[in-house]
């Protein structure tokens, strides 16, 4: 058999929802399956991301707007897991691998791609979790162009329908 050199890179709660913050994993008990079902449809490898979150509090923990992880410690774990997650996207690339996307988790202080959640009355805001505004600052300084797909899991399905469109693409 012929080994897929395409990959994701998804967040850690994609595959394991249950160490998100108590009172937040509504849609899928444990993976996000829409996403995962697409990737595995299509062949396409899975790599799951650190959750720098877990670093910087318990597993069982109250959900955080993003100003609660804006300390020096947590920016350092951030750089932290940026650069790791860099390194291996440019071990991928430089092994003949398609790096197809990366996957955040919107509304999380750490993986959201475009939305977070921001205190009343406005509590969606446009902006991103610290996490993927350390990885696309990390890959940009690369010279590397990913694109980055947010996961609602409320609503899978865009992030899937963005993930085909993608995979027909590249494929």
């Amino acid at each position: 058999m012929i080994r897929s050199r395409r990959i994701v890179l998804v967040p850690f709660c994609a595959l394991a929802q249950g160490i998100r913050a108590q009172g937040i994993v509504r849609n899928y008990p444990a993976v996000v399956t829409p996403v995962i079902s697409c990737l595995s449809e299509h062949n396409v490898n899975i790599h799951q991301m650190p959750c720098p979150e877990l670093c910087f509090d318990r597993l069982i923990r109250r959900p955080k707007q993003k100003s609660a992880y804006a300390d020096e410690r947590c920016q350092l774990g951030y750089a932290s897991a940026a650069n790791l997650v860099t390194a291996q996207v440019e071990m991928y690339m430089s092994n003949g691998y398609e790096v197809v996307a990366i996957m955040g988790i919107e509304f999380s202080p750490s993986c959201a791609v475009s939305l977070i959640t921001g205190p009343p009355p406005k509590r969606i805001q446009p902006g991103q979790g610290f996490f993927i505004e350390a990885l696309s600052h990390a890959l940009r300084a690369k010279g590397k162009n990913i694109p980055f797909i947010g996961i609602k899991t409320s609503k899978p399905e865009d992030a899937v329908r963005e993930l085909r469109i993608l995979l027909k693409e590249e494929g």
